[in-house]
């Protein structure tokens, strides 16, 4: 037995709050001898010590490591309980460094005014219109899906007739932010006057005026995720940054193993950076702080967007499902396609407005199929209410840089990648594991592989192929991984930025394109046939990738270096 000195000693725990622990049934003594008083503890204590000194220095309360104690006494129900405690801590250090940055941007709006005019901003006149409408009660704010889906209900045998463009609203009528037991009101507008129906009312909303902010916009088929990074690029600076240099330029390899996903080893043969990860990159190299948020919900998301969008601080928003945005043509209503990203240009009470890539002008989003398009959680793409706020301040204005040291570094990381699922460690992966995969994965799960890596190898859009999805987009799609589109643009710029080697780079990709096009379509005839038992065709080509991958890459890394050679003999 140790008395309270020699425990306070071997612990590292002053006798002063030992005696605190005994006090608040933390830590008692093994024995108190009952003439002395004296306090008596054991070896064996030691390590419930040294553990409360540890839960102490991760900034927990003395109530609340007594609770873990109790609680979690194992060492695996501990791990598990301070996982969670983990994540909890990220995402108030994500909030936090959110909060700081945006106070940050703020003080230099305030201190230094940004000598680039600011947004111009256009007034949109909404008219007087006639609505249907539907109040209720709901619980909690997500059930308002409940309040469009009882309109819907309560009006279908009344063939109305809605006006175009439709404007919808959601109004929340209790005055204040509460929770629970809101009074929320739906509208949508009609041409017409209709008569009541039970809960279903019809009235006349009064004309009112929206905000829109007009920026440069060019469109760019199927580069939506650099599209509106490239027109506030444009807008501060009057150059413009080739997006298919920046979308392009980064292809690369991921094998992600993720038991909550669609399929257990999501394979993405694409694009090598998206969402986060491809603003962030970039960011360092164009010049721009990056507000990022994600995953909460949707009122809470559109509150920050809001508060950004009023500081003249444009916002990208990230993982649409282009299912739901209502200006799309019918073929992206037929199937969801995650991931698609829009540049917001204006808001209102009932909808927001963006440039999208592919349409000209401002299209407007109306703000329930907004929630809709933006709840997508899909791993290894993106979380629902993802946004990226783009506040540049200091942009680099040399594009021949941006674009040349964006290709290298991308190269290096692909080549020398530090973690195993991503670039040429990646592929080293997917090899040593494929031969195991008929073996370890049901062939309904096999068969969710196999459809997630044909999927998301397109070049242009994430398609599956007719024979396996029943129906075309009748776009030319070649499920390349974008290799073919990368070739295609160092070819096209390699004169306007004096880099020759390009057009070796560029061969490289072009068959490094046709080898993954030749997995694709050995994918599409096993999924038809049911058959994933023939891993070894996959390991052969999988090879021929590899080498094909790691000349292309080299080239790449290899000719900023030549060209840093150029300009200094030119220089001299």
């Amino acid at each position: 037995m140790l008395r309270i000195g020699e425990f306070s000693a071997l612990s590292q725990i002053s006798i002063y709050m030992l005696r605190h622990y005994d006090e608040i049934g933390l830590l008692t003594p093994e024995n108190i001898d009952r003439f002395t008083g004296y306090r008596y503890y054991s070896e064996t204590q030691l390590p419930i010590a040294n553990k409360i000194r540890a839960l102490k220095s991760m900034g927990l309360s003395l109530p609340l490591i007594k609770e873990i104690l109790t609680n979690y006494a194992e060492d695996y129900e501990l791990k598990t309980y301070l996982e969670t405690q983990a994540v909890h801590q990220k995402e108030k250090i994500d909030l936090m460094q959110r909060q700081l940055t945006l106070i940050e941007s703020t003080i230099r709006h305030l201190e230094s005014p940004s000598p680039i005019p600011s947004y111009s901003v256009a007034l949109k006149e909404f008219p007087q219109h006639n609505v249907v409408s539907y109040r209720q009660i709901i619980t909690t704010p997500d059930q308002e899906g409940v309040l469009w889906a009882s309109l819907a209900e309560e009006t279908k045998s009344l063939c109305l007739h809605y006006t175009n463009p439709q404007w919808n609203i959601a109004i929340f009528h209790d005055g204040q932010f509460i929770e629970e037991n809101l009074d929320v009101e739906v509208q949508k507008s009609v041409v017409g006057i209709y008569p009541d129906t039970g809960l279903a009312k019809y009235k006349t909303v009064e004309a009112f005026t929206a905000a829109s902010l007009k920026l440069p916009h060019r469109t760019a088929d199927y580069l939506c995720p650099v599209n509106g990074l490239c027109d506030i690029y444009e807008w501060k600076t009057g150059k413009r940054i080739p997006e298919e240099l920046l979308f392009f330029s980064r292809p690369g390899f991921q094998l992600i193993s993720q038991k909550r996903a669609p399929c257990p080893k999501m394979v993405f043969f694409g694009q090598g950076s998206i969402g986060k990860d491809q603003f962030k990159y970039w960011r360092g190299l164009i010049g721009y702080n990056l507000i990022a948020g994600e995953g909460k919900s949707f009122k809470t998301t559109m509150a920050q967007v809001k508060s950004l969008f009023e500081q003249n601080i444009p916002i990208v928003l990230f993982g649409m499902d282009m299912y739901h945005l209502p200006y799309h043509t019918n073929f992206y209503h037929t199937q969801h396609i995650p991931g698609h990203v829009v540049l917001m240009v204006g808001l209102d009470e009932e909808n927001i407005y963006v440039h999208d890539n592919s349409k000209q002008g401002v299209q407007y989003i109306p703000l329930n199929d907004l929630q809709l398009a933006w709840a997508n959680d899909y791993i290894g793409i993106s979380k629902k209410n993802a946004y990226f706020a783009i506040d540049i301040q200091h942009p680099n204005l040399d594009i021949s840089a941006i674009v040349q040291q964006g290709l290298a570094q991308n190269a290096n990381l692909y080549l020398n990648s530090p973690v195993n699922f991503i670039g040429q460690r990646g592929l080293d992966r997917l090899i040593k594991e494929i031969p195991s995969w008929a073996d370890t994965f049901s062939k309904d799960a096999l068969e969710k592989i196999y459809l997630h890596l044909i999927e998301f190898s397109g070049s242009t859009i994430p398609e599956l192929p007719k024979e396996i999805s029943g129906f075309s987009s009748g776009v030319v799609n070649p499920h390349q991984g974008g290799r073919d589109k990368l070739a295609t643009a160092l070819h096209r710029y390699k004169d306007t930025f004096g880099v020759p080697e390009w057009e070796i780079v560029a061969n490289h990709f072009l068959t490094s394109g046709r080898i993954i096009e030749t997995i694709v379509q050995e994918c599409v005839q096993d999924v038809c046939k049911q058959n994933f038992s023939s891993s070894e065709k996959y390991i052969s080509l999988l090879k021929q990738l590899q080498q094909s991958e790691s000349l292309a890459f080299r080239n790449l890394e290899q000719s900023q270096t030549h060209q840093k050679r150029r300009i200094h003999e030119h220089s001299l």
